[in-house]
């Protein structure tokens, strides 16, 4: 039963960021068409690579607690947290670095 309490919360929370990056990846391009910016190309890249990061945060969220929890841990699964994890970083870094560059 401690397994369900802890499991469930973080598979919702997952599945709500995988709807959020998907919804922020197909809508960047009308939400950026409202926003006065000089280069609307690349803030459309940075709310999409800002998508990517949640997307990686997800993964990283259903590999570490839940994948742990539910089949126990081991090198590659620690392996692929981290890549999920390194991916979520350099794709939020991008976004912000897209995002200056947009302005």
């Amino acid at each position: 039963m401690r397994k369900v309490i802890l499991v469930l919360p973080a598979i919702v929370i997952a599945g709500v960021m995988v709807f959020a990056a998907l919804w922020a990846w197909q809508g960047a391009p009308d939400w950026v068409a409202t926003w006065t910016v000089s280069r609307p190309e690349l803030t459309v890249w940075a709310v999409r690579s800002a998508a990517i990061g949640i997307a990686a945060a997800a993964q990283a969220i259903l590999l570490a607690p839940v994948g742990a929890t539910i089949f126990g841990r081991g090198p590659v699964d620690s392996a692929m947290t981290f890549t999920a994890a390194t991916i979520c970083a350099v794709a939020l870094v991008s976004a912000v670095a897209c995002g200056l560059a947009g302005r």
